[in-house]
């Protein structure tokens, strides 16, 4: 992690002459699928021949839900305060033999370099890496403290022991159980994309993306699926005095051989909504929302298997001629799916 913050430094004190990064990519951190690919609004951006474009982005993520029957019988069981163990599992399945249960709680980093440039007929090329660690920073308490100040639900949070990993689901399509196994750190898959310009059409340009998701993150892990996954997307987007919009909308085909820890996926789409608003001559404000289908659609019925609604809020600044830096934080939307309970996201891009 630290060698990615003195990257974010180093590629934005290097940025010089052009025109500053269009769309950010999103802040995902979702956990359930980053090893599927999703609709990314960075894959919106044209570069002319000859220009590069690259985005460097830094985000701390902590994903927390369950299902009911973790909660109520941690807590019958007296183990308020202890981790979900094997033994504790195999009590709450035995009775509840036919409900589809499940509990996630995974926090960690992300970096994610980025980079495209154009090669004439008005398409451009770019790359997508990602380097994921999963078991840190155990921030957990931030999570507890803030709904506390508001007086929300914890979610029973506060029943289980901080700075824990645990993937559990049984569901119609199968069964994981997996804890600090998962911890560490390594490269996730690799996205390789083309986008082309549609035209003007309703007032704004239409682009048109294909992506192409490569098996570079280790199987077994929350970093890869082991499978080749493609997907197309759509982009519009108006330009306007003072607000730039964005939509964008994706389906993706996941290879059959990949899988979540096991568990079969199911074919994805996406939607985005997002806008920029120019405050003064450089301050810029940004929002956005999209919906995510479930790559676990077809594992289980549960939560975990509906589309997740999370929305972000940030700004962005200009550094230099070409450059641009933000932040974003973003929130999932309650008992819409399961996204991650939030992203702290710090992101730099520039052109040359």
């Amino acid at each position: 992690m630290l060698a990615a913050a003195a990257l974010l430094v180093l590629v934005a004190s290097a940025a010089r002459a052009g025109e500053a990064s269009s769309w950010l990519g999103w802040p995902d951190g979702n956990p359930t699928d980053f090893g599927s690919p999703r609709l990314d609004p960075g894959e919106s951006q044209l570069v002319p021949p000859g220009e590069w474009s690259f985005a460097l982005a830094a985000s701390e993520f902590n994903a927390w839900r369950g299902s009911w029957q973790t909660a109520t019988f941690h807590r019958a069981l007296g183990r308020i305060g202890l981790p979900i163990d094997s033994e504790e599992i195999r009590t709450i399945e035995a009775a509840r033999p036919n409900d589809e249960i499940y509990r996630i709680d995974v926090e960690g980093w992300r970096a994610d370099l980025s980079g495209r440039t154009g090669i004439g007929g008005g398409v451009t090329v770019g790359f997508r890496m990602v380097w994921i660690e999963i078991g840190s920073p155990h921030w957990d308490a931030v999570a507890e403290n803030v709904h506390r100040l508001f007086g929300l639900t914890t979610d029973a949070r506060d029943l289980f022991p901080r700075g824990d990993t645990l993937v559990y689901i049984r569901g119609s399509g199968g069964r994981v159980e997996a804890r600090h196994e998962l911890d560490g750190s390594g490269l996730g898959d690799t996205a390789l994309f083309a986008t082309r310009s549609l035209g003007q059409w309703f007032g704004g340009d239409q682009r048109l993306a294909v992506i192409v998701e490569v098996p570079t993150g280790k199987r077994g892990t929350l970093r890869g699926s082991g499978g080749w996954d493609a997907g197309v997307r759509w982009f519009g987007v108006w330009t306007g005095n003072t607000i730039d919009v964005l939509a964008g909308a994706g389906w993706n085909r996941l290879d059959r051989s990949g899988s979540f820890l096991g568990l079969r996926r199911a074919n994805t789409w996406n939607v985005d909504l997002e806008g920029r608003f120019r405050l003064g001559r450089s301050l810029e404000i940004l929002a956005g929302a999209r919906l995510d289908a479930s790559p676990l659609r077809k594992a289980t019925s549960e939560n975990l298997g509906d589309p997740a609604l999370v929305y972000f809020i940030g700004f962005s600044e200009p550094i230099g001629a070409s450059g641009n830096i933000a932040f974003r934080a973003v929130q999932d939307a309650p008992q819409v799916g399961v996204g991650a309970d939030w992203v702290f996201q710090l992101q730099t891009g520039y052109k040359w």
